[in-house]
């Protein structure tokens, strides 16, 4: 048998290379076009997904894609920081409709808190590196600890939430011991006028939601021992522990709104408090 020519067999090899590249080309646009398609896939179930409450399978999809590619879209700490807010607050509206549905199991709960968690952890890190003034940071900080803290009272007024409120109670000392900081050292770093300034603004925002809430109320009461904290720190000349206790109270005077409705009943005839610092 005559052997095969040199020339013929680099035709064969040229051609076997030729069909090889062909179909690696080939192979490769279509796992590409296969990873677009998953990846347009994923994302629009995710952005469906974005209204989702605990009690869908598609919750996962939007607390571990929706919001933390929404979050990569914030550049700035500040933008961070709000949007991390939002997302606690998102997780008040979740807890809510698991009490009202009676969906409290601990399987379903679980994950809320411990994206709340996480989430607080973020938004308290982002606030420390933001470009806030000291008065925005600790609004900021009162606007996170606000659904903290109602999520903490839903917790404890409802039964089968129990399991979860060591949790969420966790999370509140969190927050509210970062705030008390913040406003201590803001106070001490602080011109006393600019101070007293602040302090008055938050007095006001208490005067106006005082006599929102219903007579005997716990939050009336709660608020009213603040208050009087509040006067009590003052005539000791403590701008620090004077401007906590006034945004405690603010704090649950809200939380009263959010939980229970603010228009329960007419409050009493509550004299305006926010000339307390007049004369300091």
């Amino acid at each position: 048998m005559n052997p095969m020519p040199t020339n013929h067999i680099i035709e064969i090899l040229a051609t076997v290379r030729s069909t090889l590249i062909r179909y690696r080309r080939a192979i490769g646009y279509a796992l590409l076009g296969l990873l677009v398609v998953l990846v347009i896939a994923i994302a629009t179930a995710a952005f469906i997904a974005r209204e989702t409450m605990p009690t869908s399978k598609l919750y996962s999809l939007k607390v571990k894609i929706y919001e933390p590619v929404v979050m990569m879209t914030k550049f700035s700490a500040s933008a961070k920081a709000e949007y991390a807010t939002n997302l606690i607050e998102s997780r008040f509206q979740e807890l809510m409709y698991l009490r009202d549905t009676g969906a409290t199991d601990v399987a379903i709960v679980s994950p809320l808190v411990a994206r709340a968690t996480e989430t607080i952890g973020i938004t308290a890190q982002h606030l420390s590196e933001s470009d806030l003034r000291s008065e925005e940071r600790i609004d900021a900080l009162l606007t996170l600890s606000i659904p903290v803290k109602a999520m903490e009272t839903i917790a404890q007024a409802t039964d089968s939430l129990d399991p979860s409120e060591d949790a969420f109670e966790e999370l509140r000392k969190t927050i509210s011991k970062t705030m008390t900081t913040s406003v201590q050292s803001y106070a001490s770093t602080t011109d006393a006028e600019r101070a007293k300034i602040f302090l008055g603004t938050h007095i006001e925002r208490v005067t106006e939601l005082l006599p929102k809430v219903a007579p005997g109320s716990t939050a009336q009461r709660i608020a009213l021992t603040r208050i009087e904290d509040m006067r009590i720190a003052l005539e000791e000349g403590d701008i620090g522990s004077a401007l906590v206790a006034i945004l405690r109270a603010e704090e649950i005077l809200i939380v009263d709104g959010m939980v229970w409705g603010s228009e329960r009943g007419d409050g009493p005839d509550i004299a305006p408090i926010a000339s307390t610092t007049e004369g300091q």
